[in-house]
């Protein structure tokens, strides 16, 4: 916005991994997050967008997610998955808005002395017209 940072997007690309590190083998905290990171394989991952609070309520939540969806159109992708918290129904609202839907749920598990709860939620995306759902494809 005319030169000032106001907010910031990151992504990438989730590979297809040949052999994933099981979960049993990661700390508990870690294994919702991972086990819906890999329904997303193949999938263009939006793992964060932030914006400055003062900037919130003017558009610009839209605008940040839909670069991200050129972004992944950009990378070759038809899909855009992101992963949100269940409690945090203002980014649910927006990227609801922003037509993404629900695919899947994970129980949050809570790293020691962390109050997080509720789900883990995995939305997505589809940007290719005639498909839906995470089982689409690249």
């Amino acid at each position: 916005m005319q030169g000032q940072t106001i907010g910031a997007l990151f992504g990438f690309s989730v590979a297809d991994a040949d052999d994933p590190t099981p979960l049993d083998e990661l700390p508990a905290p870690l294994r919702p997050v991972i086990d819906l990171e890999s329904v997303a394989r193949g999938c263009w991952l939006l793992q964060a967008v932030a914006l400055f609070p003062e900037h919130r309520g003017q558009g610009h939540g839209p605008a940040l997610v839909a670069r991200a969806c050129q972004a992944a159109r950009e990378a070759g992708h038809r899909r855009i998955a992101l992963q949100v918290e269940s409690p945090n129904t203002g980014a649910i609202a927006l990227y609801s808005r922003c037509g993404f839907t629900a695919w899947q749920r994970r129980v949050d598990v809570p790293f020691p002395g962390s109050d997080d709860e509720g789900d883990w939620i995995l939305m997505g995306k589809d940007l290719s017209p005639g498909t839906s759902g995470p089982a689409a494809g690249k």
